[in-house]
């Protein structure tokens, strides 16, 4: 709010109060130059859109109704992006639940719908999203009566239904949810199509909407496919799309759609930059489809600058040394098989010799042994070295780096300094934060990345890292005599400890991390795939959710402190947690002493206007 009390966003004041301040704010002077000229700057459409596209739905609800002009622009925005198609369906009449045939329908007739209105709404559209009604459940469809009844009823049966629709984004989890989804592209301009067929959807109504994609001779920009069926079902018709589709700069597969077909089809597309492959979600998925039979062409997919892969090692490797694809940045690979640090550092050579603009690497190792432990054992896996990714430290363009792995990485101070000398971009990193085969034993001379291993971290990333992914083994008497710090880790704005177990007293554990971490950072443990896997395999968490429950109690006292810190220091009173010099003098909380109960005392030195309590 400015010096007039006029919102400077409608986020800050409904738009009906910013038209009232308007006209209500001074008549003379200078207070009335300043609003007669903000009163001016509010007509301009490009400003009135710039606005409009920071308010939520409600906001421009409200604004629409302020004039003529912002109802043209805020009914714009409003309807440019539609979460559930039956939004727009619903101007023709009601649509509820029948619950006999469970799937949506007309609870009246539409014969004396206002069309003109119904298409002044339906031109404002620009992306639409089919996920079902959350509001019921995703899983009802829409009656195939709804559609057959509006192109009954509408007046111009030729022409699209939403004719500047440009992306579509479809989750069908039926046959019938699947083949709605031609009708709508009838002569659309539609760039940007994402298709889900979940395994519902019958083999026969796949390969049926594919071939009706062909047939409707669209012109994508971008193409994601997400199918529950083997590459062998609708290979050829998708190579046929694939050969028609000369525009595609864009695709995402299912998981070990590389076949023959299918990549000679991509091979011909010039225009192909982003190559990617949806998540494997399930492990059977390579047993039951078969690997992948990636045979590139020579001089093809010369103009990738995203590629996603679900390959070996080794066949990883094969694909960019023949292709040498000089300006790929992105590369994402997933294998799920036993990888050995040789195998990883020979892919890892390979990629730095042919891709020496990689910004972005993903390396997805998990294996099936360690997921599921009752089907064998996982003696054979080999525990990943920092050795092994040093080939990775000649691409100096690295912004963000990933690697999950069954075993947890070991990481040294030297390889933290060795990271930052060669990528002085880096922002995000993740180092195997989600181990599934945690060490059993707990002796310290178990080798394990400690969590002062963030010293190093803040030394020598103080602000350019952002986002740092690890899992760390926690030695409470190495807490009891950490150092203290002449700078923070100001950079930081999130630390996954991923499965890292608390262990000791957490307040020496908070004590610590106050000491590390910003006061803008947040702190929490991110257990996805050991969560997704290991406790499904074992019908246990195996005390993931009693670490994760302990972590939010100490990132919660973190934030705490941070902010019983900054009040001190507002008041000109000394840091709760004094530094030492670098010669290795221990850091001790301001009542001269480490131990958790009289750092509780210190924290709560001032009254209980604090709100500290110890853990």
């Amino acid at each position: 709010m400015d010096k007039t009390g006029i919102p400077l966003m409608l986020g800050q004041g409904s738009a009906t109060s910013l038209a009232t301040r308007v006209e209500q704010v001074g008549s003379s002077g200078e207070k009335e130059n300043v609003v007669t000229l903000r009163h001016s700057a509010i007509q301009i459409p490009e400003i009135l859109t710039a606005i409009f596209e920071q308010c939520d739905n409600s906001g421009r609800a409200v604004a629409a109704r302020v004039s003529h002009q912002w109802s043209i622009l805020a009914l714009a925005e409003l309807w440019r992006c539609i979460q559930n198609i039956l939004d727009l369906f619903r101007i023709l009449g009601p649509i509820e639940i029948d619950y006999e045939l469970d799937e949506y329908m007309f609870s009246e007739s539409i014969a004396g719908a206002d069309w003109d209105r119904f298409d002044a709404y339906a031109r404002r559209v620009r992306y639409v999203r089919w996920y079902g009604d959350q509001r019921h459940g995703s899983s009802t469809p829409i009656s195939d009566k709804v559609f057959g009844q509006i192109y009954i009823h509408r007046p111009d049966h030729h022409s699209p239904l939403m004719p500047n629709v440009t992306t579509i984004d479809w989750y069908a989890t039926s046959d019938v949810t699947a083949m709605q989804l031609l009708p709508l592209l009838h002569s659309s301009p539609v760039k940007d199509l994402t298709l889900t067929l979940y395994e519902w959807c019958t083999e026969k109504v796949v390969e049926a909407v594919i071939r009706g994609l062909t047939k409707r001779n669209l012109n994508l920009v971008r193409l994601g496919l997400d199918v529950k069926y083997p590459a062998s079902v609708i290979s050829k018709p998708l190579s046929e799309l694939y050969q028609q589709q000369k525009s595609l700069r864009s695709i995402d597969l299912p998981p070990f759609y590389g076949t023959k077909e299918i990549v000679a089809a991509l091979g011909g597309l010039e225009s192909l930059e982003e190559m990617g492959s949806w998540e494997i979600q399930n492990l059977d998925f390579r047993e039951n489809w078969g690997a992948n039979h990636w045979v590139f062409l020579e001089d093809t997919f010369r103009s990738l600058t995203r590629f996603e892969m679900d390959n070996s090692f080794q066949e990883a490797a094969e694909i960019i040394r023949f292709n040498t694809p000089t300006r790929l940045s992105h590369i994402r690979l997933q294998i799920y098989q036993q990888a050995t640090n040789y195998q990883l550092k020979y892919f890892l050579s390979v990629l730095a010799t042919c891709c020496p603009l990689l910004k972005k690497l993903e390396l997805h190792l998990y294996t099936r042994p360690a997921l599921f432990p009752d089907e064998g054992p996982n003696s054979g896996q080999e525990t990943l070295l920092f050795e092994s990714l040093q080939p990775l430290l000649r691409c100096a363009e690295v912004e963000f780096f990933e690697i999950v792995h069954n075993r947890p990485m070991i990481l040294f101070e030297q390889n933290v300094a060795a990271m930052a000398a060669a990528w002085p971009r880096l922002s995000t990193l993740s180092i195997t934060p989600d181990p599934t085969d945690l060490p059993t034993s707990d002796s310290n001379d178990t080798p394990t990345t400690p969590l002062s291993i963030l010293h190093a971290f803040s030394q020598h990333f103080p602000t350019s890292l952002k986002r740092l992914c690890l899992f760390m083994k926690i030695h409470p008497t190495e807490l009891k005599r950490s150092r203290g710090l002449s700078h923070r880790f100001s950079g930081l704005k999130q630390l996954n400890v991923g499965r890292t177990i608390p262990k000791g007293d957490l307040m020496h554990i908070v004590g610590f991390l106050c000491d590390i971490c910003p006061p803008d950072a947040d702190v929490f443990a991110e257990s996805e795939w050991a969560t997704r896997f290991v406790a499904l395999s074992l019908d246990e968490d195996n005390g993931i959710t009693g670490a994760q429950e302990k972590w939010e109690k100490i990132a919660k006292k973190v934030k705490e402190i941070h902010r019983w810190e900054g009040g001190r220091r507002a008041r000109g009173a000394q840091s709760w947690y004094q530094g030492s010099d670098r010669c290795g003098q221990a850091a001790v909380p301001i009542c001269g002493t480490t131990d958790p109960e009289s750092l509780a005392a210190s924290l709560s030195h001032e009254g209980n206007s604090s709100g500290i309590e110890s853990l």
